[in-house]
């Protein structure tokens, strides 16, 4: 992402309901971690019909396909959250044929 977009994406990750209770708003977040938690936000508003999951505590998946721009820091903002019973994990994929279940799949450049 831009250097230019890192001001909104911290003001929509505030207006999406702040940073989630892993990270301490008072702390000076990087470019990488705003991002990181705008994408944890925007995952609490998506609705599935419960079909989309084989199972009650099947994880929801934020995948990323390409280069990984996080880091380990979706991982460590998503760790230990949940989405209506569903644990948050984080699934990196090196192909469209390695997709088996995904909710939210983030398309990177490489």
């Amino acid at each position: 992402m831009q250097r230019s977009t890192l001001p909104l994406l911290l003001f929509a990750a505030l207006a999406c309901g702040g940073f989630p209770r892993t990270l301490d708003a008072a702390v000076v977040l990087s470019e990488d971690q705003v991002e990181a938690v705008f994408v944890f936000n925007f995952s609490h508003f998506l609705e599935w019909p419960p079909q989309v999951f084989a199972a009650p505590g099947d994880p929801f998946v934020i995948g990323i396909l390409g280069s990984d721009l996080f880091g380990a820091h979706l991982d460590g903002v998503v760790r230990g959250e949940q989405i209506n019973g569903h644990p948050l994990r984080v699934q990196r994929f090196r192909s469209l044929a390695d997709i088996e279940r995904c909710q939210i799949l983030l398309l990177t450049g490489t």
